[in-house]
């Protein structure tokens, strides 16, 4: 029994100690009375041997500020531990984390400086680190205590933090025209959103800088679900992560409970469905210190006009709305910022984001909008405006469905003479002789190409040789017989006279055979069919000394002189429209205008007057029809044979409409129709 009470009294008197620097953090001591006092507090609440408190100087450098039996430490007279701690030291101030070093840990050989459970912790304000407390305890002390001892001296630190955090904010003051002006730039922002997720990500964003706080977070709650919608530092939200789930979680308790929490280490006084939703989102996060604010909706204003009836009815419960996520990493006590304004800024927030997700819950409120801009625009003289357009919108459409205007067909095509030859190879063989030019003039059964095949030559020989035979032949057969007759030999008469007619025949054939040959032969020297001009290029070097084949087209021989017509092509699409107005003509003829390249400035008339009965293929494989236009070529000044020329096809008046915008409606249902 006594043993306990002991142990009672000595919680009873750590205690007591805590609440006196808990106590002593808020008052306004100066530091010189300060921060004595708070060393012999948190040196004799831990039973410890010496402490010490180092403060940065301007030039960056630690100095003992305050110092509890710290020569018995022998760290002064020993120059290597003096190093050692000092490089304790800057690591604690560097990291901002609490660390304790025993002589019995495995890395301790060049990190502890005495033979001492040796206790560091950062004095910090914000994120900034000021000076470190350091706390020598004896070296036997229990390694399942010595947790707690690094925790209660993380938490004594931490009120000393927030006196020098008072102290700075004494000695600076907080400039209340800067802090209104930031925060009209935030409400500023804030109105701007036209939806939950804009003034979410403007609440998270911008509302962390005017608190202060290392993460603040929105959580918006919609039916029976709460998700984190924004994330201050992040383009978007993982809804996946294990930190946004467990946000969401402790989110969506205080939302179910209405009422704010705040977390400062401590886990266990809390309600039991907050206990578990916090820990894991805690152990998340990393963070030492959490404030949840629930977002509820604002209540609502009293019109003037509104009845007394509706006046005495019952209010409407208020909606929570969502929850702000307020986070420090570095201490666990709420800074004084965010103390100060994060129910500040939380009812702005709500007040906003009840608006917000009234505008979510119009359903199309863009059309609506849109269509209230529109109606507002037209007041005054744009209402006057606005319909003298509308009229003469009216009057163009009556215009494009009354009005008649002749609807013309495209095509294209070649000027070309009517009276034209084209000369093929009668024989294969090799061209030797070119006697004409691409373009001259030729008359009627001109010289202009000169073939040889000397196969063809050599068999004609051989048939002339074999006909001379024949005919010798003959002549001998002939003078037997008659010799034969004169001797009275019968026998031998009628063995000459089957000779000679054997022979006959034989000559009667080579005779034909070798007329055959002559013809073609003759024929292997080209001569121009009609008078004309050569109409191919270059003949020469496309010709001369080259072998051809029978059938090969060589040249063209046209007639300038003669009529001229259009050879034009038609698409296979646009032929509906040339068909129709073909068959209403009663001559089967339209009226054609066309432009030949050679002759740009000036447009010449033509008469259709036939049309291909099939279609074809065109060289970049689409349908087309061919057709013929007659036309006075004498008008036309510089024709050039093949001229190409872009046709027009009168096929009757449509309306203006149809005629200006047909063939779009015609591509459309070409390439859309199913």
């Amino acid at each position: 029994m006594t043993n306990v009470a002991s142990i009672q009294q000595a919680r009873d008197r750590v205690l007591q100690m805590a609440r006196q620097i808990e106590e002593l953090s808020q008052t306004a001591a100066p530091p010189e009375t300060f921060f004595p006092e708070f060393l012999r507090l948190l040196v004799g609440s831990l039973g410890a041997r010496a402490g010490a408190i180092w403060m940065l100087d301007g030039a960056s450098r630690l100095r003992l500020a305050h110092e509890l039996r710290f020569a018995e430490t022998g760290i002064r007279e020993n120059s290597p531990a003096a190093g050692i701690n000092d490089r304790l030291l800057h690591e604690a101030l560097s990291t901002g984390q609490a660390v304790s070093i025993s002589p019995d840990d495995p890395n301790s050989a060049n990190r502890l400086p005495a033979a001492f459970l040796v206790l560091v912790a950062a004095l910090q304000v914000g994120e900034e680190s000021l000076g470190v407390v350091e706390i020598f305890q004896r070296s036997d002390a229990p390694r399942d205590a010595r947790p707690g001892f690094l925790q209660f001296v993380e938490q004594m630190v931490g009120h000393a933090s927030r006196y020098l955090e008072r102290q700075q904010s004494n000695l600076q003051p907080q400039d209340a025209s800067s802090f209104l002006t930031d925060f009209e730039q935030f409400l500023l922002q804030l109105q701007r959103g036209e939806d939950t997720e804009e003034v979410a990500t403007t609440a998270a964003n911008d509302g962390r800088q005017l608190l202060g706080c290392d993460r603040l977070s929105v959580a918006i709650h919609k039916g029976a679900k709460t998700s984190i919608v924004a994330i201050s530092g992040q383009d978007s939200v993982n809804s996946r992560a294990n930190l946004t789930r467990a946000m969401a979680q402790i989110a969506q308790r205080v939302i179910e409970l209405r009422e704010p929490l705040t977390f400062s280490g401590k886990i266990d006084e809390l309600p039991p469905q907050i206990e578990k939703p916090l820990a894991d989102f805690v152990q998340e996060s990393g963070s030492r210190m959490v404030k949840l604010l629930p977002l509820v909706e604002p209540e609502p204003l009293i019109s003037r006009h509104e009845d007394e009836h509706r006046r005495k009815a019952p209010p409407r419960p208020r909606e929570t709305l969502g929850c702000l996520v307020i986070e420090q990493t570095a201490e666990s006590r709420p800074r004084l910022t965010v103390e100060a304004r994060s129910t500040l800024l939380a009812e702005h927030v709500s007040a906003v984001l009840a608006r917000a997700r009234h505008n979510d819950r119009i359903l199309f409120l863009r059309l609506w909008q849109t269509l209230g801009h529109g109606a507002e625009w037209f007041h005054g003289r744009r209402l006057a405006k606005t319909l003298a357009a509308l009229a003469g919108v009216v009057l163009v459409i009556a215009a494009l469905w009354l009005v008649p205007y002749d609807y013309r067909v495209t095509g294209k095509g070649k000027l070309m003479p009517v009276r034209r030859h084209q000369i093929f190879a009668p024989e294969n063989g090799e061209v030797i002789e070119v006697f004409v030019h691409g373009g001259d003039k030729v008359k009627n059964d001109q010289k202009l190409l000169q073939l040889r095949n000397e196969q063809l030559a050599a068999e004609l020989n051989e048939n002339v040789s074999k006909l001379e035979q024949a005919n010798q032949q003959v002549v001998s057969s002939g003078h037997e017989a008659d010799a034969a007759a004169k001797e009275g030999d019968h026998p031998g008469m009628l063995r000459a006279a089957a000779a000679r007619r054997k022979a006959q025949i034989e000559f009667d054939g080579l005779s034909e055979i070798v007329k055959i040959q002559k013809e073609r032969v003759d024929s292997l020297l080209i001569r121009a069919p009609i008078d004309g001009r050569v109409a191919s290029f270059q003949l020469e070097e496309t010709l001369k000394n080259r072998p051809v084949q029978q059938g090969e087209l060589l040249l063209e021989d046209m007639d300038e002189s003669g009529p001229w017509r259009l050879e034009l092509e038609v698409e296979g699409s646009r032929m509906g429209h040339v068909l129709r107005a073909w068959n209403a003509s009663p001559d089967h003829k339209l009226d054609v205008e066309f432009i030949p390249a050679t002759a740009l400035e000036s447009t010449f008339t033509a008469t259709l007057d036939s049309i291909s009965t099939h279609s074809a293929v065109s060289n970049d494989q689409s349908n087309i029809f061919e057709m013929h236009a007659s036309t006075d070529a004498s008008k036309i000044p510089d024709k050039w044979i093949g001229a190409e020329v872009r046709a027009k096809i009168n096929c009757g008046p449509r309306s203006l409409g149809y005629v200006l915008f047909g063939d779009v409606v015609e591509f459309i249902r070409q390439k859309l129709w199913l």
